[in-house]
């Protein structure tokens, strides 16, 4: 699907009631996508450009005393894939911030759709922590089950400490190991499942308890990695 970027709104300046259109367009296939209960990774990418945005709004350059044919720089660095700044006559920034303004209350209604469904499915999620051990916690496994397909998926996970510029962020890795039926998952019990499917007995292991069948790559692994980082980034 098409991505709603700061480049949609540049790059349609010359034709506001087609960039509307195409802005409409893109935003119906977020909702759409939602609607089917899928929010990865589109819920982050949605926030991401209305944060961006918005920030631009905030720090729209002050347009008293310009000509409406002076050419005004615009800094577009970390938030354009195409520019790094681009000059728009006064004009041209008028028009692109009623643009903006425009689709903002637009951007943050699909959000809030994306954000209920977050919600709903992190509520609906348990944890249960088996296998605990003494110290580190940032290696270890997982077991989580794809309802939809009557499966259990077993994952390796390391958490690791990430910097971009300046900003500091936990990301945790995953490695698939194996995958097996709820049926045959059944006949153990969890401590069981552990012992068979863990083969780092010095390393933590969790299961994430579900009845939800929601879509399993595009909201449930996602949010299931989300609780995992949160809990051991304490321990």
């Amino acid at each position: 699907m098409n991505k709603l970027t700061v480049d949609i709104f540049i790059s349609s300046l010359e034709d506001i009631e087609m960039a509307k259109y195409q802005i409409l367009s893109v935003l119906k296939q977020y909702s759409k996508l939602f609607h089917q209960n899928k929010i990865y990774p589109y819920l982050a990418e949605l926030i991401e450009t209305g944060y961006i945005l918005a920030k631009m709004v905030e720090q729209k350059p002050d347009l008293g005393n310009t000509s409406w044919d002076d050419l005004i720089q615009i800094n577009l660095e970390n938030t354009s894939e195409k520019y790094d700044s681009i000059f728009l006559t006064a004009d041209e920034l008028n028009e692109f911030f009623n643009l903006v303004n425009w689709a903002l209350p637009l951007i943050e209604e699909i959000v809030d759709e994306g954000k209920i469904i977050y919600d709903f499915v992190e509520e609906n999620i348990d944890i249960l922590h088996e296998n605990s051990v003494d110290g580190a916690q940032e290696k270890g496994y997982f077991i989580i089950p794809d309802n939809k397909y009557d499966i259990l998926n077993v994952y390796y996970f390391e958490l690791r400490d990430q910097i971009t510029g300046q900003r500091q962020y936990h990301q945790l890795d995953t490695t698939h190991i194996d995958t097996l039926s709820k049926v045959e998952a059944s006949k153990q019990s969890f401590s069981e499942l552990i012992k068979n499917y863990v083969f780092e007995p010095d390393k933590p292991a969790f299961y994430f308890r579900t009845e939800l069948d929601f879509p399993f790559a595009e909201t449930l692994l996602p949010i299931v990695k989300r609780k995992l980082t949160e809990k051991i980034a304490v321990f």
